[in-house]
């Protein structure tokens, strides 16, 4: 047995021992790998291992133990023939790619090697049938489309709901290529990505075909022309108007159980001596076929649809990806929305704050020490349009009420709009304009944090309901708080004017964080309607450690018993007693 480096004694040890013991009882021509071959497994991390025969079958495979055994499973590998890239789920050195199922070695070391010499004899027994090799290689071809190639990769942002045959935008991009819809959208992706514009443009086409490939794949321009780009006559029309004298992306999608895949190949120009100057597109594909070289792309996804949930949840992105949200306030809570909002794949943001970012801001910002004395609207729509170059998103420096004036398109096309201001003066001003019903029935999510961020609040209001009025009092204090501090509300301050604060960090901001952009994506998706109030509570124990009780309001609202931290959903009604109701 070659040393596998484990300690002696140690649970590789022992296990490794059993293993091979098992295997000299139950298999066929047991033999101890020599250091040079396992060597050729090092990029699966394998340290020992045996040549076996299985009794039933005659077939022989490589038994593997990787540097986390018994606590990882046992790895098999096909001794015989190289079938990398002719039979599926089997890599290189025949490397076999097998189903986590099944107990591991650690818990049931008998079950555990039997099951996988079960599972490596039926996949290379199933192998041997041609409906079996198409269906599974269809199934999974992405794992093997352009992998023998030198990695040459296309980054895509083409809209996968059109399945039209059209001729797209293609461009060189970090060594590979990047292909859109047309030059305008691929501009403004570059742009926002910071990937600045370029002028090597490359003609491209995108179509759909009936069926995915399967192994063997194509492996010269002729195969790939026969078999994939006849699978899409409704190319010849795009086809007449390419240039077999340019060198040509073909972008292929194939639909599958997983959802849509995209793949394709570099067609790369063909000498122009003995053709047409423009050959109709039976000659075109002859000329592809013939003396085109041919090279496979990998490629990468990166549109909206893909980046926002894989394709899974096709209708929730259609509604976030169209939705316009204008985000009043980019401070601690409001930034951290605004990113929340791009990631879930909202498509239009619009972000509105006076004040710059400052030093003692970052701890609990989205923005990092990058942004420091610049505008927190505006850098932060800048990284967010790096980070998610396919979405909108601007940043307006000033306060809510000058960019009403100058830009009220801003507040009339939104489908809602999120103040997480942080002054119950702005927000009740806002308020107000709301319920004169300006904005129709487009809604307004108000998110704040209580007391040292023991609560984190998110209420949906409309006009024609009740008002921010109905919750705050005139001096600006919840009428219903769920906490009381000896010492009134909390607020620290540097030692110079106007800068008091409340002393709550990140994780405390976090939660109201999620509670808020939750109500927003749920007011979006059509899974709550306004008017409505979101509570989070911290537990008892923190907040007695804060210097804090909980008051008889919220005694009423928590569960009997339960002091953790927990969200809960008061009823909201208007009070019949502030200045809107009795206006």
């Amino acid at each position: 047995m070659p040393d596998s480096g484990a300690v002696q004694g140690s649970d590789f040890a022992r296990y490794q021992r059993r293993t091979g013991n098992w295997l000299r009882q139950y298999a066929g021509d047991v033999r101890s790998l020599s250091p040079g071959e396992i060597q050729r497994y090092k990029w699966k991390n394998i340290v020992a291992g045996w040549q076996i025969r299985v009794l039933n079958s005659g077939r022989q495979f490589l038994v593997l133990l990787n540097d986390c055994f018994p606590y990882s499973r046992i790895q098999i590998a096909y001794f015989g023939d190289d079938h990398y890239m002719e039979w599926p789920h089997v890599e290189e050195e025949n490397f076999l790619c097998l189903p986590d199922e099944g107990w591991r070695p650690r818990e049931n070391l008998e079950y555990s090697i039997a099951q996988r010499l079960k599972n490596a004899d039926d996949l290379v027994a199933n192998c041997q049938s041609n409906d079996y090799l198409r269906s599974e290689s269809e199934r999974e071809f992405l794992t093997y489309w352009a992998r023998q190639e030198d990695r040459l990769t296309v980054l895509s942002i083409i809209d996968t709901k059109h399945t039209k045959s059209r001729k797209i935008a293609a461009k060189v991009f970090k060594g590979g290529y990047i292909v859109g819809e047309n030059d305008s959208r691929l501009q403004t992706w570059l742009g926002n990505s910071g990937g600045g514009g370029t002028e090597n443009s490359i003609q491209a086409v995108f179509a759909f075909v009936s069926e995915p490939p399967a192994l063997p794949l194509p492996k010269s321009s002729r195969q790939f022309v026969r078999r994939l780009l006849d699978q899409a006559p409704n190319l010849n029309g795009l086809i007449a108007s390419l240039s077999p004298f340019e060198t040509t992306l073909v972008i292929l999608a194939a639909r599958s159980e997983d959802g849509i895949a995209l793949f394709g190949a570099k067609l790369h120009r063909a000498p122009k001596k003995g053709f047409r100057a423009q050959p109709n597109p039976k000659i075109l594909r002859s000329i592809w076929s013939s003396a085109c070289r041919y090279s496979p792309l990998r490629v990468n996804r990166a549109d909206s649809a893909w980046i926002h949930g894989r394709d899974q949840d096709p209708e929730g992105h259609q509604s976030l990806s169209s939705s316009r949200v204008v985000v009043i306030g980019g401070g601690s809570l409001g930034s951290q929305v605004g990113a929340r909002l791009a990631e879930a794949g909202v498509g239009h943001i619009d972000i509105i704050d006076p004040e710059s970012l400052e030093p003692c801001n970052v701890g609990r910002h989205a923005l990092g020490m990058e942004s420091v004395h610049n505008n927190k609207a505006s850098s932060l729509a800048s990284v967010l349009r790096v980070r998610y170059p396919h979405g909108n998103f601007r940043g307006f420096e000033g306060r809510w009420q000058n960019i009403l004036q100058d830009r009220p398109d801003i507040f009339h096309q939104a489908d809602i709009v999120v103040s997480c201001v942080g002054e119950v003066e702005q927000d009740l001003s806002w308020d107000s304009w709301l319920q004169s019903g300006a904005l129709g029935q487009t809604p307004t999510v108000y998110g704040w944090l209580g007391t040292q961020g023991t609560t984190g609040h998110a209420l949906a209001l409309k006009a024609g309901g009740p008002a921010l009025s109905c919750y705050f009092d005139a001096d600006g204090f919840l009428k219903n708080p769920d906490t009381e501090f000896t010492g009134g509300n909390q607020m620290r301050a540097e030692p110079a004017c106007g800068t008091e604060f409340q002393p709550y960090g990140p994780l405390a901001a976090g939660q109201a964080e999620l509670l808020v952009t939750r109500a927003v994506i749920d007011s979006i998706t059509g899974q709550a309607t306004a008017p409505f109030h979101r509570v989070y509570a911290c537990s008892s124990a923190d907040l007695d450690e804060l210097g804090g009780t909980w008051t008889d309001y919220h005694r009423a609202n928590r569960p009997e018993g339960y002091e953790g931290p927990f969200e809960y959903s008061p009823t909201v009604e208007s009070c019949n007693d502030c200045c809107h109701c009795n206006d």
